[in-house]
């Protein structure tokens, strides 16, 4: 189980750490439950780690524009769970996003009462 934490903004987010070709780094995730892919990062982050590059494709954004970006890859570990090969886009903004694309076979939960962000393996699908 990984616990994430909310900023005074109240806005949830989780610890993460990205392996490029060349080094890791931790970050601190704002969880965006509308960005479907898996991780979002600056730029200045991409290139000090080395991420490489998987190829190219067209994301939609909030506003509803598209625009092609390049994918890249690296290993992404949210907190003490398995870390997983992610599919990483660049971002001009200095906050890293994690997507709904990280949470496959996980539970989030987010409590805005107790302000308490929790992600664990969800139980098997079929099983109650």
């Amino acid at each position: 189980m990984v616990k994430g934490r909310f900023d005074n903004q109240g806005q949830p987010f989780l610890p993460v750490e990205l392996t490029g070709l060349h080094r890791t780094v931790t970050l601190q995730a704002l969880v965006d439950t509308g960005f479907d892919g898996h991780l979002c990062v600056p730029l200045a982050v991409a290139t000090t780690i080395g991420l490489e590059l998987k190829g190219v494709d067209y994301v939609e954004l909030a506003d509803g524009s598209v625009r092609r970006e390049l994918i890249f890859r690296g290993n992404v570990q949210v907190g003490n769970l398995s870390p997983r090969e992610g599919e990483i886009v660049l971002t001009d903004s200095e906050q890293p996003l994690i997507g709904a694309g990280m949470f496959e076979g996980l539970k989030l939960e987010i409590d805005y009462g107790t302000l308490t962000v929790l992600l664990k393996p969800s139980r098997e699908r079929g099983r109650r």
